[in-house]
């Protein structure tokens, strides 16, 4: 159930302050950091996650949507930003393995998959024992299989698996449509595709359907910013280096001159979260989201520190997304004694737990069926 702050403001700037110095205390120097390293796409994951939390506690779960503002209008970004990293992370993974199709399927589905089995596994018992609540078997056969054709925040088994069949698309149709000498064609491909399929009489409700429609860009736009990286040839009409060379260098720039941008990405992707566009066209909507998520790539590929924080969260982001709300919303233990604030810090660091927890589970029964 929704709960009730007294003093939302007040308590916002109490989690507030120990959020951002647990950030900034946790902060760790890059060395040789290369163009765009595996670690920048881990911190990319964590605030993508964070920006997705707080935006459920904030607007969703607290009835005043005070609490966490300013903390809690950026979960659209962080939304894009999982495709974004998701379709660059596989393309640049399938340049550089050599697998069949079936080694592919099997190797990502299985990762996939275990991780949602255990969660909505869990939520099915404890729903039926500690709430008495059943659902039908139509919903179960759905849910295992990563169907979610509904997104009820209050009432679906976990309204954030919205996500879940859209991500499962994409890792269906990319090893059919995704050719490694061709990556730029390939994401082109993939977003008509995508066009394609949503313009089918698809058996999911309309606001499912609009979320399919606010985020479409951002998956093709990985596998083309991966191609980018990777096609060198093509880089070099526009800039006499390849794109990694052009990012090396700007990661090099002195230090003024990078402030100076990581200032302007700052101030562009602020601007574009508060002047969302929401409510607006779908196509305003996503470009405005793409361009602040454009920023804030940049200004991550600009520093030249890590935020740890961001980093441990990145690694458990995606068993996180899946226990974070039934936790908060229907199991809430933390909020009913807690002061809003400090209460939703404490829940931060059990979500970070969890999912370290819930990673070894998948670790072990990956070994064990592989």
């Amino acid at each position: 159930m929704q709960i009730q702050i007294a003093d939302p403001i007040n308590q916002t700037i109490i989690f507030g302050a120990i959020f951002l110095v647990a950030l900034f205390v946790y902060l760790h120097r890059e060395r040789n950091p290369g163009a765009f390293p595996l670690s920048v796409t881990y911190e990319l994951k964590g605030l993508a996650i964070l920006a997705i939390i707080f935006c459920h506690i904030g607007l969703f779960l607290s009835a005043d949507t005070r609490f966490l503002y300013p903390f809690s209008i950026i979960s659209g970004i962080g939304v894009n930003l999982f495709l974004f990293l998701s379709g660059y992370g596989l393309a640049m993974s399938a340049c550089a393995k050599k697998q069949t199709l079936l080694e592919c399927y099997k190797h990502r589905l299985i990762r996939l998959f275990i991780p949602l089995w255990i969660v909505i596994g869990s939520l099915f018992v404890l729903d039926y024992v500690f709430l008495h609540r059943a659902y039908p078997l139509t919903t179960m056969i759905q849910s295992f299989a990563g169907f979610f054709p509904e997104a009820d925040i209050f009432q679906s088994l976990n309204s954030p698996l919205w996500y879940f069949t859209l991500i499962l698309f994409y890792y269906l149709v990319f090893p059919l449509l995704f050719e490694k000498r061709h990556p730029l064609v390939s994401a082109g491909l993939i977003l008509l595709a995508s066009y394609f399929v949503l313009s089918l009489n698809l058996p999911v409700n309309w606001d499912v359907l609009r979320m399919y429609q606010r985020h479409l860009w951002s998956f093709p736009l990985g596998i083309f910013f991966a191609g980018l990286m990777l096609k060198k040839s093509f880089w070099q009409r526009f800039f006499p280096t390849p794109t990694e060379k052009f990012l090396q260098n700007l990661t090099r720039l002195k230090t003024f001159s990078r402030w100076v941008l990581i200032a302007f990405f700052c101030f562009v992707a602020g601007y574009f979260a508060i002047n969302s566009g929401i409510g607006e066209s779908l196509n305003k909507e996503q470009t405005v989201s793409i361009i602040a998520m454009a920023a804030i790539v940049g200004i991550f590929l600009l520093k030249r520190f890590q935020f740890r924080l961001f980093y441990w969260f990145g690694l458990f982001s995606y068993e996180i997304y899946l226990l974070h709300w039934p936790i908060v919303y229907r199991y809430d233990l933390i909020y009913k004694f807690l002061p809003a604030g400090i209460a939703t810090i404490i829940y931060l660091a059990l979500f970070l737990f969890l999912g370290w927890g819930l990673r070894k589970v998948d670790d072990y029964l990956v070994k064990k069926i592989v």
